[in-house]
């Protein structure tokens, strides 16, 4: 058994040869576990080499799709060998995957949807971008809000981080932020200790 993972664009794709038995199922399942990101919708599983499937490596394949089509995507499977599609056939699995002849084909379907998927999300909630930073925005209340930038991005972004750069914050003042920080009495005493930090105020 072999899996071979990479990533085209916003597409993930696997690739599996040899025996999908329970044990190399078990395998595959971690590796996807490894290589799928919270934000995977659109997965290619490429089968070529393929010589034996188990009923444990539908399970993985259908545990998969279970995963990205909660996040309205989806995967597809390509160059399917004689065996694995008569096993998927006779288990009523062949019309419960997309299934295309070649990895180009399935990329290219997957590539669209994702595309869709990207156009229907801004669509919805528009991005803003200021200062080389994109912010998306998701309606929770009608209430008044406001965001506060402190700081200097490009101080940031180029690693270069001075005394200068950091400000010194009550959390008891703080309803909620998101960025580098640490907690001390002076700025010298958190410069050491700088790394990312959420604070959350609850009233």
């Amino acid at each position: 058994m072999m899996i071979v993972t990479e990533r085209k664009d916003d597409v993930l794709i696997f690739g599996v040869n040899g025996r999908l038995d329970g044990y190399a199922a078990s395998q595959v399942a971690v590796e996807i576990e490894r290589n799928l990101r919270d934000d995977d919708r659109s997965v290619v599983v490429d089968l070529d080499g393929l010589t034996y499937m188990s009923s444990a490596g539908i399970r993985v394949l259908l545990a998969l799709q279970k995963k990205v089509k909660a996040r309205n995507g989806g995967i597809a499977l390509c160059n399917i060998g004689e065996y694995p599609k008569n096993v998927l056939s006779m288990a009523g699995f062949d019309k419960v995957f997309p299934t295309f002849p070649s990895r180009e084909e399935a990329f290219r379907e997957m590539r669209k949807r994702e595309d869709s998927l990207s156009l229907i999300a801004d669509l919805k909630n528009p991005m803003t971008e200021r200062e080389s930073t994109r912010f998306g925005f998701e309606t929770a209340s009608r209430a008044p809000a406001s965001l506060r930038v402190q700081g200097d991005h490009s101080a940031l972004a180029r690693n270069r981080i001075s005394e200068e750069d950091i400000s010194a914050e009550r959390l008891s003042e703080i309803e909620y932020s998101l960025g580098l920080g640490a907690l001390g009495s002076t700025v010298e005493d958190v410069m050491p200790f700088l790394g990312e930090m959420m604070t959350l105020h609850a009233p």
